[in-house]
């Protein structure tokens, strides 16, 4: 894979940049398409993918594209419902259109955990049970983007992750963060509240994430993957891990929440088939963390 051309869309956002530095250590000739400026030194195109013609990606001949570049939260898509439906699906349709044709040797398409209804049922890639239209509209739209890339199964090989919540250096805290990067912020003020203590999910840090896209690019194998710890995670773990490395409070507001309080995806088929498995603990992601926000200007 030395030297081979990839593709990155979103590559300026969290997951993107911390690919890219991986990339660029191998050797990669990388090419980022996004609508925003890039947070490391990489070629970029910037490029609306919905509006703008891709006919500027006829220079290159890429053997790799990873495609990242979504509304990526469901707080971000709320209140902007139809355009996260025009950037995950009709973008992610757009990309497959015009790479059908390129010989690629793989095209990874980052989708998300909370394509699954909120169940207690195990969490395996063949259930059943995912969401529709009355869901919210980011999760919606990660369904769709999967049949959309499904369409295309027999035109390249594609392979789906379905990630669960990722953390790590370079997410920005922004006016709408999510669960650690929220925590590390009310720490770095002072006191840390959380709305319940029980509610549990999986958090994934972001190197473990990169290590699964580099095995899936390698690897042969195409469909959908699982891609999380495996693990439960309740948000007070979070919050006094972090609250002994800043030595600040936890509030825990015990509210009510319409959800199950745990909900973790099963992880055995993408250590199977990758020859993978998450590296980084809770306590050591959250510290490598802490010391990016500590050094970096949000």
């Amino acid at each position: 894979m030395q030297e081979s051309k990839i593709l990155i869309t979103g590559g300026s956002g969290f997951i993107g940049t911390n690919l890219i530095i991986e990339l660029q250590k191998l050797g990669f000739e990388i090419v980022n398409l996004s609508a925003h400026d890039p947070i490391v030194s990489v070629k970029t195109i910037k490029l609306d993918l919905i509006n703008d013609d891709l006919s500027v990606l006829d220079e290159y001949r890429f053997d790799y594209v990873v495609h990242l570049a979504a509304v990526s939260t469901i707080k971000l898509a709320e209140g902007n419902e139809q355009e996260t439906i025009r950037l995950n699906v009709e973008g992610t349709k757009k990309l497959l259109e015009y790479f059908k044709d390129k010989n690629l040797k793989k095209f990874i398409f980052m989708s998300s955990m909370t394509v699954y209804q909120e169940v207690d049922t195990e969490m395996t890639e063949d259930l059943d049970a995912l969401v529709d239209k009355k869901s919210n509209a980011y999760s919606y739209s990660k369904l769709l983007a999967e049949k959309e890339c499904e369409k295309f199964a027999k035109k390249m090989p594609i392979l789906i992750f379905r990630l669960a919540n990722a953390y790590g250096p370079y997410q920005r805290i922004g006016k709408v963060p999510t669960l650690i990067p929220q925590i590390i912020s009310q720490a770095i003020a002072g006191k840390i509240e959380i709305y319940n203590g029980d509610f549990a999910r999986d958090f994934i840090y972001v190197t473990d994430v990169v290590n699964a896209i580099m095995k899936g690019l390698k690897s042969d194998f195409t469909g959908t993957l699982n891609l999380g710890t495996g693990k439960p995670t309740k948000v007070m773990e979070i919050a006094k891990t972090v609250a002994n490395i800043f030595g600040v409070e936890v509030s825990d507001l015990r509210k009510k929440i319409n959800a199950p309080l745990e909900l973790v995806p099963n992880v055995v088929r993408i250590k199977e088939t990758l020859k993978w498995k998450p590296e980084i603990s809770l306590e050591e992601g959250i510290k490598n963390t802490i010391n990016y926000y500590k050094n970096a200007k949000q």
